[in-house]
Order: C-alpha cells, then sequence, then structure tokens
C-alpha cells in the first residue's frame, strides 16, 4: 500500500535551537565560549530569527578562534580575531558557499591589515578574482575572471593606485575605449527617464492631520546580473504614506541595465530618493 503521508520539511532554525539545547551544557564548561545570531544582513539577533550562528572560543591570550554557520550546520566562514568583539582578525580567513565549496581565503597581519595573497573562487570552484596586498594596499596584479574560466580583467596597482588596466570579453577578445573598474547599473533611457517615471507614477498620498506634509525617501535595492530588482527597501524614512508610496513606485519600475565591476556583470546596489512636497487637503 502506498504511503500517503506528507513528510514535514526541515526547519533549520529548530534544528538550531534543538543543538544549542543539547550542546550547550557541554560548552558551558568553559566561560570562554559564546554563541551569537546574526540575520540576513549579519546584524545580532535573537535566535529565532537568525540566518547564520557563530560559536567563538578563546584560544590564547587576546585570539579567539571564530567559526560562523549557515542554519544547515555547513561551516561558512573560519578565522581567528585578537577580541570576544570579534573585531580585529589575525592570520588566515576562509569563507565557504552554502554547499560547502570554498569560497574565498583572505590574510591578515595581526592589526587587521591586509596583506599576502588573497583569492576568491566562483562556486563551480574555478577562480573568480586573484591578487596580493602588502600594507593594507593592493600591490602588482590582480586578476579578474569569467565562470568560464577566461580572463577577465588585468590590474596593475602601486600601492593602491591603478596605473595599468587590460579587460577582455569573455571570447577572448581584447576591450577597446574608455575602461573604467565600475560601471554603475542604468535606467532604462538615463538619469532622466526617472524623473519621468517618477512624475508618471507617484501618487501624492492624503496626509494624516498634524504629520509633516513634505519629507524623503530613500529606497535600497539590488539590480541583479539581469537587470531585475531584488531586496527593495526603505533606508531613510519618512512618515508612514511617504515610505508605502516610495516603496509601492520603485517596485513597479521596469529591469534596469546592470552594472558591471572588473568588466564583468555585478550585482550592485542602488539608492533612490524620492522627494514629497505638499499642502493638507482641507473638506
Amino acid at each position: 500500500m502506498k504511503n500517503t503521508t506528507k513528510q514535514r520539511p526541515v526547519n533549520y532554525k529548530e534544528l538550531l535551537v534543538l543543538f544549542i539545547i543539547i550542546w550547550l551544557p557541554v560548552f558551558g564548561n568553559s566561560q570562554d565560549t559564546l554563541f551569537t545570531y546574526f540575520d540576513k544582513n549579519w546584524k545580532e539577533c535573537a535566535i529565532e530569527d537568525a540566518v547564520f550562528y557563530r560559536k567563538s572560543y578563546k584560544i590564547k591570550k587576546k585570539q579567539w578562534a571564530v567559526n560562523d554557520y549557515y542554519l544547515n550546520g555547513q561551516l561558512q566562514m573560519s578565522g581567528i580575531y585578537k577580541t570576544k568583539k570579534a573585531k580585529k582578525k589575525v592570520g588566515e580567513f576562509k569563507y565557504y558557499y552554502e554547499s560547502g565549496t570554498l569560497e574565498s581565503k583572505e590574510l591578515y597581519k595581526s592589526n587587521s591589515e591586509k596583506t599576502g595573497e588573497w583569492i576568491s573562487y566562483f562556486e563551480n570552484s574555478k577562480i573568480d578574482y586573484t591578487g596580493t596586498y602588502k600594507e593594507d594596499l593592493k600591490e602588482g596584479e590582480w586578476r579578474w575572471y569569467f565562470e568560464n574560466g577566461q580572463i577577465s580583467a588585468k590590474e596593475l596597482y602601486k600601492k593602491d593606485e591603478l596605473i595599468e588596466i587590460t579587460y577582455w570579453d569573455e571570447d577572448g577578445t581584447i576591450v577597446k575605449g574608455d575602461l573604467k573598474i565600475s560601471e554603475p547599473p542604468e535606467f532604462p533611457g538615463g538619469l532622466d527617464m526617472i524623473s519621468e517615471f517618477l512624475k508618471e507614477n507617484l501618487q501624492f498620498p492624503e496626509i494624516p492631520w498634524g504629520q509633516p506634509t513634505s519629507g524623503r525617501v530613500h529606497v535600497k535595492f539590488v539590480v541583479e546580473k539581469d537587470g531585475s530588482m531584488t531586496n527593495i527597501e526603505i533606508s531613510k524614512q519618512s512618515i508612514k504614506v511617504f515610505n508605502d508610496e516610495a516603496l509601492r513606485v520603485i517596485k513597479l519600475m521596469p529591469d534596469w541595465k546592470p552594472g558591471k565591476f572588473h568588466n564583468r556583470v555585478a550585482r550592485i546596489e542602488v539608492t533612490q530618493p524620492i522627494k514629497f512636497t505638499g499642502v493638507y487637503k482641507i473638506f
């Protein structure tokens, strides 16, 4: 007979709580072992709101080993800090994708100064970029790659100053013209068309009596590699009716032309200010 019982999806937050209940008494024997929980923006939060969690413990004087984890228990980062507050990095730090694949390796001197070779990987394990820091400054040749393994950019630095640059297309053709490290996303038609779009779509809301009749709202969002907009949220608030209308109109926007970073299409965050000016309606 066929079993029609539906399996309950894995709830990683419940598993995390259970893990802490089981293991905290064990780690509790050491006063130097700490658990910390973070939301998606790496802001400290309550355990029930966590997207990541951290286990840190003292290994010797002025050194704390820190391991960050995804909710499924996969290691996200490992490294050593000089303080319990995890502010100053020292030595090698490794970061991992949620799949467990190595994402990047970084190296720091004892005062959190960037040093030595830094290397980042795509999730397919091919090199994303690689280069060297000296006394916290980019030094020598840095290279960026496309996911197909073709070199995207070669940039030469001296004390963090860019002195030479070469870019390639994904087929290996050298890019000519005005080369820029960063190209911001672009609204269809450019800046002038953003103003036109807002004029046509923004509706001035009815203001509750006693509330300000003018205000400025900043809405931030990420323009993805395909031009779509994600993570739309208020970064600078005004009164609620202004906030709500600003979010509404931003969500009406068409896809943008995606931006580039080191000659590669990239996810880039944009902040769009929206200004409201009006008067009370008298009935």
